[in-house]
């Protein structure tokens, strides 16, 4: 059984520490689950094979025998694997490729929506997103509902907070809400003291996410077109994720994933120290979110965390456009269910004699 994804995970500090980062896991990797390693090549594949002793082994026979994860960053090049039968589950199927998976006699598509949100941010330590306005301006510029709709063909779920149905918290009614109004963009553009428009640069990943360059060369016009003249800038996927970590970034597209309980990733972003990505500080919400750590009751804690939410959503460091629907490509010899955190288990698999 062979099937795309570029994750897999080992665990042992005393290994770590014996024989270090660039040895420890390739060449001495543990675990105690159902399948065991055997093989690793860097950048190439990854393999494990089903530990007949283990108890939960007995749960599916019908489980595959060899895991075979193989490294295919291109999109183009898994749904042709999974076309030739060179592999059975190819992950992370783009909208545009979509049809040539159901369009084939031995294939078929999954879905499921991701934990994973893409947003937009902007940093108050740097101008012109200090100001308030400017930010919330930003969110009526932008056509969630459009893009959703053409670039990624429907699959995918807008967003109007920091988190959508189904995630742990989740307020349909949380307010304010960003509808697409240009109109009111661009008053709020004025209203920020920028008469003429202004000038921005925004950063992009390409090829890290779901259609993200297509996305970003999208938006650039919705926002020129509310005198936010934006500038793409598409670096290196390491530079910018290390320039983001750093602090160094003053707008840019990104998406933050594996969010059940919205809280870590909120304290990460816009908790006061939290973490230098987007620099916000708001005391008032350091207040919310150290209540909401120390509250117990789930009723309480929810609406504390939906205030907490709201404020976010108000004074607009990032605005929340969408969770992408994972969409993977599977052979029609096997059943498998798509996980929300796009992982891969064994034993979820069931190969049909």
């Amino acid at each position: 059984m062979e099937f795309f994804s570029d994750k897999f995970y080992v665990t042992s500090k005393a290994i770590y520490d014996k024989y270090g980062p660039e040895v420890g896991d390739r060449k001495y990797p543990i675990g105690a689950g159902p399948y065991k390693f055997k093989e690793l090549i860097p950048g190439q594949r990854f393999v494990i094979v089903k530990n007949t002793d283990h108890p939960d082994v007995k749960k599916n026979p019908q489980a595959p025998d060899e895991l075979i994860f193989r490294v295919m960053r291109e999109p183009e090049q898994r749904i042709t694997a999974l076309l030739n039968n060179e592999i059975q589950i190819a992950q992370f199927v783009p909208p545009h490729l979509r049809e040539r998976v159901e369009g084939n006699a031995n294939t078929k598509i999954v879905t499921v929506d991701s934990l994973e949100i893409m947003f937009l941010a902007m940093s108050p330590k740097f101008k012109p997103w200090d100001n308030t306005l400017l930010r919330q301006a930003v969110g009526y510029a932008i056509d969630r509902d459009t893009i959703i709709g053409t670039i990624l063909k429907g699959q995918a779920t807008r967003l109007d907070g920091p988190i959508g149905p189904g995630q742990y918290g989740y307020d349909a009614k949380l307010k304010p809400r960003y509808e697409f109004n240009p109109e009111k963009a661009r008053q709020l553009v004025k209203q920020a003291g920028f008469a003429n428009g202004v000038d921005v640069e925004l950063a992009t990943p390409v090829n890290r996410y779901t259609l993200d360059k297509q996305i970003s060369e999208a938006m650039v016009p919705m926002l020129n077109a509310v005198g936010i003249r934006a500038k793409l800038l598409t670096p290196e996927w390491a530079t910018l994720w290390a320039n983001v970590q750093q602090g160094k970034v003053p707008f840019y597209y990104m998406g933050r994933g594996g969010i059940i309980d919205p809280s870590p990733a909120i304290q990460q972003y816009f908790e006061t120290g939290g973490s230098p990505r987007i620099g916000y500080s708001n005391p008032k919400l350091d207040k919310l979110l150290a209540q909401e750590r120390q509250t117990f009751d789930p009723a309480r804690r929810k609406r504390v965390l939906s205030q907490a939410m709201s404020l976010i959503t108000e004074e607009a460091p990032a605005h929340f456009l969408r969770r992408h629907q994972l969409t993977d490509g599977i052979s029609k010899n096997i059943e498998y269910k798509a996980r929300p955190d796009s992982r891969v288990f064994g034993l979820n698999i069931k190969v049909l004699r």
